[in-house]
């Protein structure tokens, strides 16, 4: 009786995992169009290193970053408010982690916070880009903050990298799919590969 009923405790706790996991992809999976190439008409991250080549004017560079800014907010609020559940009532033990994501996997809480810190930093490189816009055109200043942005950047996917990579260890931890990459995982991180302790 007690293994029976560890085990459906078990599977609810997977089911959790997955539905905390799906949530999180359908808010990262919107990434690319801000932080990646974009389109044509709304390009990404990349496009800011245009204003150092003299073929973006800095006041187009502060639109897009403007944009950018916005849209990365939207993404970090909705992650924020994902749960599975309802947050328990009582707050857990002395070391353990709060489950403000409900359900029975308190540590999805700690990783949706990792994700939404994430999404803050790259939220912080937009800013970065958005002042390399208002900046006098060509000057060393434009050139700094474009460069800050893009390091400002970097240091945001391997906040993500690291909040993935401890998704990674949940869904191990429940035998769930590591063959596909977990949300916002950059793909320089190959499927199913746990990063180190």
């Amino acid at each position: 009786l007690i293994a029976a009923t560890n085990r459906v405790q078990e599977g609810w706790a997977r089911d959790d995992v997955r539905r905390f996991t799906d949530a999180l992809r359908a808010q990262t999976d919107q990434l690319p169009s801000v932080i990646g190439t974009g389109t044509a008409k709304l390009p990404g991250f990349p496009s800011a290193q245009e204003l150092t080549a003299g073929k973006l004017e800095p006041r187009q560079l502060a639109v897009r970053a403007s944009g950018w800014s916005a849209k990365l907010g939207q993404i970090q609020g909705r992650v924020e408010s994902i749960t599975v559940g309802e947050a328990p009532a009582k707050p857990g033990s002395e070391g353990e982690p709060a489950n403000t994501a409900g359900g029975r996997v308190a540590m999805l809480s700690s990783v949706r916070d990792a994700y939404a810190a994430a999404l803050g930093v790259y939220a912080e490189a937009a800013s970065i880009y958005q002042k390399a816009g208002e900046a006098p055109a060509k000057s060393r200043t434009a050139t700094a903050l474009v460069e800050q942005g893009a390091a400002t950047a970097t240091r945001a996917g391997q906040a993500m990298d690291a909040a993935a990579g401890t998704l990674a260890r949940i869904h191990a931890r429940y035998d769930l799919d590591l063959t596909r990459q977990m949300p916002g995982e950059s793909a320089a991180t190959p499927p199913g590969v746990l990063p180190p302790n």
